[in-house]
């Protein structure tokens, strides 16, 4: 964990399909699934960037409690890959992950 440091810049992007593939599967399409796919940076000053890739499913539920997400997670510690892991969102604001 990297805690203390006042130099650091961090970004975040994220792009939403909103179903581009998985509305062109026969009986897919009818879960309504949009797809995301995302990436992450932080990098601080003396230290190797660390990097974040993801994968997922959103727009997962039954009717109006649409509110879960899947997103499969890979990590980059400067030209090294870490560990993956499955996180669970629930509505983008709420993140629950376990790395394996």
């Amino acid at each position: 964990m990297y805690i203390g440091y006042s130099q650091y810049a961090e970004l975040h992007a994220e792009h939403h399909m909103n179903g581009f593939i998985l509305d062109k599967i026969p009986w897919i399409n009818k879960l309504h699934l949009t797809e995301i796919v995302g990436t992450g940076l932080l990098g601080m000053k003396d230290r190797l960037p660390y990097y974040e890739f993801s994968a997922g499913i959103g727009n997962i539920g039954f009717k109006a409690f649409r509110l879960l997400r899947l997103d499969w997670v890979k990590t980059m510690n400067g030209s090294q890959w870490g560990p993956s892991y499955l996180r669970l969102g629930v509505n983008n604001f709420l993140s629950i992950g376990r790395k394996n």
